[in-house]
């Protein structure tokens, strides 16, 4: 066999392709009825991927971590040896591919191997014809392109929800899985929305922290290894949104003005505040406050006061949540190298998870130029988002400049739930509320800007309610105002402890 070049792998699509067959059940199953060994050009994908398919077969399932005794059989059956040093290779970098098959994007990929398959049928098809006419041959070229069979997925005109085999596992088995999750009483109040294809609008009065928030929520899908890209919308720049994800990670601001002593709210329960808490296992014995109306500042308290969450642990119906606060002795303010050292042992944790941030001015861009710079990441580096954010819908340009200003929004929020749909991906994106909501103490819909058909686009919009009061105890309400699927609740809320100054608004949370 003539020797093979390391060129014939280096096509990002045929390796992503190679990746889906090993390690996604859902994109061998949708793949198969496909393929033909003439539409991967290198030898390589296309020794793994009869593997796989032959494995797929017998087992009705992808090989997964399998594909390496599968390779060591083949080697002591006399596989070529350069083809299989670079297996080798391929197979020695897949460990993170293993690890995150929970947030593998199965069904974007069937899209774009489907294109990737149109497109080498089609050459295919050319070549034969075009050498058939240099030879004269033109019936036997009619014939050819006659008998020619497009490459295309078969849409069934409908499906039976009770017997469908796939339909019921996609519907069962990817729908509804988070791609990321909270903890404790937040959670329960948003994981079951953050599922591919869903589209979320996040909601606030202007100044609430709901870039910070857009931020907590990249960074706890980054955590659960989703493939994140972040979209700054004219309010902040390269250099700010890459100081605001510094602080967010690490803790502390660069400003010295909040690294001096700094009150950081804690979780407590006000059972143990007020003294009429009996529990054993009470962590203080002495009372914040001997009335309700009582209220004492953090100076104010006595000194062996302290916080107590052991029912929250252990006898939740007894637990009932308040807020108090821990000191925070100065920091140093957060510096560049710091930044940049704990940022990369962060990213090295992920174990391949990626993450993009792009800034542009306000009305510069819009659904459709941000779907470009999706596409051409795809294209030069293979990067797919699982969750797509964007800060914030207000700021976007219109999709069609020639239409009326309220239609031109409603066509952002359509454009942004058609991307939602078509990547396959998690949506979330910010809009400012009308004046009303500052004074209300739960925005509801009503509080729309601009135009409510956005509303319609949506499967949840989830708002951020805050007094003043509770701006200064470092408390905000979450409430969604809007659900497509599931029961809700307009004043049903989820109060979360929160420091700003950190960049952390979700310390923790409670009913």
């Amino acid at each position: 066999m003539a020797k093979i070049k390391s060129k014939e792998v280096e096509s990002t699509t045929e390796r992503r392709i190679i990746i889906g067959m090993i390690v996604s059940d859902a994109f061998l199953r949708d793949i198969v009825p496909l393929y033909k060994p003439t539409f991967l050009r290198s030898t390589f994908a296309r020794t793994i991927a009869a593997w796989c398919i032959s494995f797929y077969k017998k087992y009705e399932k992808a090989p997964g971590r399998e594909i390496q005794t599968i390779f060591e059989r083949k080697v002591n059956k006399g596989l070529d040896e350069d083809l299989a040093d670079l297996i080798e290779s391929f197979l020695s970098e897949l460990s993170n591919e293993f690890e995150n098959t929970n947030t593998f994007n199965a069904q974007h990929l069937v899209d774009i191997a489907e294109e990737h398959f149109k497109g080498q049928s089609l050459a295919e098809l050319f070549a034969t014809g075009k050498e058939l006419l240099r030879e004269g041959n033109i019936k036997e070229a009619e014939e050819t392109l006659a008998q020619y069979r497009r490459v295309e997925r078969i849409v069934a005109p409908g499906f039976n929800p009770f017997t469908d085999k796939n339909v019921i596992i996609d519907a069962f088995e990817n729908t509804r899985k988070p791609l990321f999750t909270f903890p404790g009483p937040i959670g329960f109040l948003l994981n079951d929305q953050f599922v591919r294809e869903g589209f979320i609008g996040l909601m606030a009065p202007d100044k609430r922290g709901k870039t910070w928030w857009l931020m907590e929520f990249a960074m706890r899908a980054l955590r659960a290894r989703c493939n994140v890209a972040f979209f700054g919308i004219g309010d902040m720049s390269r250099m700010q949104l890459t100081t605001r994800f510094h602080i967010r990670l690490v803790g502390k601001s660069d400003s010295e003005k909040y690294c001096g002593d700094l009150l950081i709210p804690c979780l407590d329960c006000l059972h143990n505040q007020m003294g009429s808490c009996k529990s054993k296992n009470r962590a203080s014995r002495v009372p914040l406050k001997d009335n309700i109306k009582d209220v004492v500042g953090f100076n104010e308290a006595p000194s062996k006061y302290k916080p107590c969450v052991y029912c929250r642990e252990h006898n939740l119906r007894k637990f009932k949540g308040a807020v108090w606060y821990k000191m925070r002795k100065p920091v140093e303010p957060l510096t560049w190298r710091e930044g940049l050292r704990i940022g990369k042992r962060f990213m090295k944790r992920l174990q391949g998870a990626e993450f993009k941030v792009e800034s542009f001015p306000s009305r510069e861009i819009n659904v459709r130029g941000l779907d470009n710079h999706l596409d051409i990441w795809e294209e030069q580096t293979g990067f797919v988002p699982d969750v797509i954010i964007i800060d914030y819908a207000d700021n976007l340009g219109p999709e069609d400049p020639r239409i009326d200003f309220r239609h031109q929004e409603n066509q952002k929020w359509q454009a942004a739930r058609a991307m939602s749909q078509r990547r396959r991906a998690l949506v979330i994106q910010a809009t400012q509320t009308d004046t009303d909501a500052y004074e209300r103490e739960y925005i509801t819909m009503s509080n729309f800007s601009e135009d409510k058909r956005k509303n319609a686009h949506i499967t949840g919009m989830l708002a951020l309610n805050q007094t003043p009061d509770e701006k200064n105890m470092g408390i905000m309400r979450l409430t969604w105002a809007l659900l497509r699927e599931g029961e809700y609740d307009p004043t049903f809320s989820v109060r979360v402890l929160q420091c700003l100054q950190t960049g952390r608004p979700c310390l923790d949370s409670f009913f």
